[in-house]
């Protein structure tokens, strides 16, 4: 389908990456912030090459994550790898209000940029977003939001206002937490060209299993959509 499904994956579920639900996916994200270096180093290559996907590589930083970092690296710690997987059909996320990226280093970098703004507090105004891109504009990229609405008119401005944005722009639109599990399922109907979603436990607020993410599309495919405060129970 063309609403990409992006798979978080830290080192618990790429250790069982026979999982049938990976394949699933089909972009595999990388959080390199929850993997061990010597599991960076030994074992995420013949991993990824025998899974045969797309690859997004995150390194998040504290504040912009849910999840707890299992080790701090440098770039000589992953250029290896980085280098090894250089190509436009995978993806780097580098977040919109960080000065410098340990992904900075990458000499002729090929990757596909996906930056990416989270707040685990409030939602963001359609200006507000307009002012992150304006800070990091370039025709190929991708833009992320992810944001927390407290109201469910809060999360039908942000879904109204991703829709008029990505007329313009590539954008991926979350809402996170329970009241947000509506633009996970459906983001597709909003201008958002991917989701995100989990194998085991959810690696973001509300992040969706993916065999239940294509079980709902499924039941709603060519309907209409159900009411907004739609949740999983």
């Amino acid at each position: 389908m063309n609403y990409k499904i992006i798979v978080t994956l830290g080192e618990d579920e790429l250790l069982d990456y026979k999982n049938p639900a990976i394949k699933e996916a089909d972009i595999l994200e990388i959080r390199l912030d929850l993997l061990e270096i010597s599991f960076i180093k030994e074992k995420l290559s013949p991993i990824l090459k025998e899974l045969r996907k797309s690859v997004l590589l995150t390194y998040r930083n504290p504040k912009d994550s849910s999840e707890a970092s299992n080790t701090s690296l440098t770039y000589g710690d992953i250029s290896d790898f980085l280098l090894e997987f250089n190509s436009e059909n995978n993806y780097l996320d580098i977040e919109l209000d960080q000065e410098k990226s340990i992904f900075d280093s990458i000499p002729d970098s090929r990757y596909t940029v996906i930056y990416s703004y989270h707040n685990f507090s409030s939602s963001i105004t359609k200006q507000e977003m307009l002012d992150w891109i304006s800070k990091k504009q370039n025709a190929i990229c991708i833009y992320k939001f992810a944001v927390s609405p407290n109201s469910i008119s809060d999360l039908e401005k942000f879904l109204e206002d991703l829709k008029s944005i990505s007329t313009q722009f590539k954008v991926i639109g979350i809402a996170m937490g329970e009241i947000g599990v509506y633009s996970r399922l459906f983001g597709d109907r909003f201008g958002s060209i991917a989701t995100y979603c989990c194998t085991g436990k959810p690696r973001a607020p509300g992040q969706v299993n993916v065999s239940t993410l294509l079980k709902i599309r499924e039941d709603y495919n060519d309907k209409p959509l159900p009411e907004i405060d739609f949740k999983i129970r």
